[in-house]
């Protein structure tokens, strides 16, 4: 199933690619780029980064007292689980992150999963949160626009309140019971609401990235604006399906401007723009980091591992 799922998402994104370059004036495309300023893409490129510790600060405080990792690890890990999905099917990078956090830190594959299963649930509550001034900010939008907002907070919320019963009638000893016992740290107060405060932040830092991204190729963009863009853009990358969304990315970004009214030229120049500031900087700093777990040996890892309750082996060292 998942593999089919990921066949209709690649030929969706295909059929998108066509549409974009149906009747596309290259050369209009082109001379918007030439003409680009590129220090608010400098810029942009740079705050992404601030984007990433945000996620791992996120980490940090799902891993709790019991795996104190620390956050430039996190930070480290999370680079490197980025720009190994810009190469690996299916984000295959965020397997290379439950790798690192168990060879290195002792994390069992179980408990890493849960927290990359619950800091998602988070994250989508959070850029709900950011987007929810849509409907009032453009009155222009389609009226789908705000009960699709609605539907996946509710459905994010539902998901975390089903956890604490879920995970009351699944036994411990399963893999998956782990897993959804973990993910229960939610239904702590202040671990929900200071990671989808820090990740309410990692938003607002992408929304700034688009600004800066839109000012860069002569877009006038209004706040309402980037929000589309932004909405519009994780929509269409929500199900993986090219390596590093390429295609995916760019027709969520030129569907959303297009909506508001630039053209079809402009719009790709900052699609284009907008992915290589985020693919480029951050391939070459996961790399640095970890290019040997990116390139060969992690995924593999990762997929050989026993995931089955696998207590990590630095917990194994404790117990012998």
């Amino acid at each position: 199933m998942r593999w089919i799922v990921r066949a209709v998402a690649v030929a969706i994104v295909i059929a998108g690619v066509v549409w974009l370059v149906r009747g596309l004036d290259l050369a209009a495309v082109g001379d918007v780029l030439a003409h680009a300023r590129w220090w608010p893409v400098a810029l942009a490129a740079t705050i992404n980064f601030g984007l990433i510790a945000c996620k791992a600060i996120a980490w940090r405080i799902l891993l709790g007292a019991a795996y104190p990792v620390p956050i430039g690890r996190l930070f480290d890990y999370t680079v490197t689980s980025c720009a190994a999905s810009l190469i690996l099917p299916l984000r295959g990078g965020e397997l290379i992150r439950l790798w690192l956090l168990r060879e290195r830190d002792g994390v069992p594959i179980a408990h890493s999963t849960a927290v990359a299963l619950a800091e998602k649930l988070l994250d989508i509550v959070a850029m709900l949160l950011v987007v929810a001034p849509l409907p009032w900010l453009l009155a222009e939008l389609p009226r789908s626009v705000g009960p699709w907002i609605v539907a996946l907070a509710i459905g994010a919320v539902a998901a975390i309140a089903l956890l604490r019963p879920l995970a009351a009638r699944l036994s411990a000893e399963s893999w998956f019971g782990g897993v959804v016992a973990a993910m229960t740290v939610l239904h702590r107060p202040r671990v929900l609401i200071s990671t989808t405060a820090v990740l309410v932040a990692s938003w607002l830092v992408d929304l700034a990235m688009i600004a800066l991204t839109a000012w860069a190729v002569g877009i006038d963009l209004s706040v309402g604006g980037g929000l589309l863009v932004l909405f519009a853009v994780n929509l269409t990358i929500a199900v993986p399906s090219t390596p590093g969304q390429v295609g995916a990315l760019e027709l969520g970004a030129v569907i959303g401007l297009q909506r508001l009214g630039v053209c079809h030229e402009q719009s790709l120049a900052f699609a284009l723009t907008y992915h290589v500031l985020q693919v480029i900087p951050v391939a070459i700093a996961g790399l640095a980091f970890n290019g040997r777990q990116i390139l060969a040996k992690g995924w593999r890892s990762v997929g050989n591992s026993q995931a089955s309750n696998d207590p990590g082996p630095r917990h194994r060292r404790d117990r012998e």
